[in-house]
């Protein structure tokens, strides 16, 4: 497996679940900042979030991530790459469409190019309009999503993903609130808060709006230390709660397009494989836990202008190897080619890489 491939998943962005209607109608004007909505404590919204059904729903996401890092070559056709590198710098637009937890549509739009995936039951599709190429991945008998959101076939982009793997954090070490109420993408929203209390992580807060009628998560908003200006932000500008038409995940491959098809199990583009695939494991759980990823080499010499080599050269030289500070998120690439990543501080993080033991 290349260094490439790997790195895509040593670099997770912070980690949805999405929950079906409750009978609660807002009494509001929508136009308002902070709409007036009946009342709902932290664990009501929490249970419901965490335990209704994926939605069925139609819009556009924006994400966008102010982490720290050196601008990387992202122009043209790398803007709709579906990959860590172009996903965790700057600001990337997407139409979505979600069916459920079987069937979902990613459309990421850059600036002369477009790449999809579509997942359709058991079949995933990825498209790359630069290429004209498809990857064809045929999930094992017996997967099965309980939430689209959580759903290891698509990437993670869209509220609903990304408020997932946040809640998968959820512990007895984090604080539950709930903030004043917003309009999101035209739609009235709670705002959930959810905070960890171990300081070591780098991550202060999260923020997720969910829409007052369905719960569904509209916006997530990760904050580091800067407590204004959140570090990763992904949000609906506009959303619709019709269900698509079964057509938009009927995949057919454009005419000339390359298609290569991967085995059972096997990753394609940047999306989840196995953990025994990857080299990887994870030591620890919640807000401080933190990924290992074996067998990572430097890129060669001459590659100095690839995303990798300017990650390396922005890296400061430690005992241990390469570290790597974001506002988010620290990595370590040790003399002997293990990568560790974490939203823990660099101390923390060279402690787990020096001792191998959690936090």
């Amino acid at each position: 497996m290349s260094t490439n491939r790997r790195l895509r998943w040593a670099v997770p962005v912070v980690a949805g679940a999405v929950v079906a209607a409750v009978a609660i109608m807002p009494s509001i004007a929508v136009g308002q900042d902070h709409p007036v909505l009946p009342e709902r404590s932290a664990a009501s919204l929490l249970a419901g979030l965490m335990t209704a059904p994926a939605p069925a729903l139609s819009g556009t996401v924006v994400e966008t991530a102010r982490l720290g890092l050196p601008d990387l070559p992202t122009t043209g056709s790398g803007q709709a790459a579906l990959s860590w590198e172009n996903l965790a710098t700057g600001t990337h637009t997407a139409r979505v469409w979600l069916d459920g937890g079987q069937r979902q549509r990613i459309a990421l739009l850059g600036d002369l190019a477009e790449s999809d995936v579509v997942h359709n039951g058991r079949d995933v599709w990825v498209y790359s309009s630069t290429t004209n190429s498809v990857q064809h991945l045929t999930l094992p008998a017996g997967t099965h999503s309980s939430d689209g959101a959580a759903d290891p076939a698509m990437p993670v982009l869209t509220p609903d993903q990304v408020a997932a793997r946040v809640l998968a954090a959820v512990n007895p070490t984090t604080a539950v609130t709930v903030d004043s109420t917003a309009v999101v993408a035209g739609q009235p929203a709670y705002q959930l808060v959810l905070s960890p209390r171990d300081h070591r992580s780098l991550i202060s807060s999260v923020t997720i709006a969910l829409d007052s009628a369905t719960l569904t998560p509209l916006r997530v908003q990760v904050y580091g230390a800067d407590r204004t200006t959140p570090a990763f932000e992904t949000a609906y500008t506009d959303i619709s709660f019709t269900r698509p038409s079964a057509d938009v995940f009927a995949f057919t491959p454009p005419a000339g397009a390359r298609v290569h098809t991967d085995g059972h199990g096997s990753s394609l583009q940047g999306q989840p494989a196995t953990a025994a695939d990857l080299g990887r494991s994870v030591i620890g759980t919640g807000w401080t836990a933190v990924l290992v990823v074996s067998d990572v080499a430097l890129p060669m010499s001459g590659d100095g202008t690839s995303q990798l080599a300017l990650l390396t050269k922005a890296a400061t030289r430690v005992p241990q190897g390469l570290l790597l500070k974001t506002a988010l998120l620290t990595l370590l690439l040790t003399n002997d080619g293990q990568l560790y990543a974490g939203a823990v501080d660099a101390a923390s993080l060279q402690q787990v890489a020096a001792t191998g033991r959690p936090l």
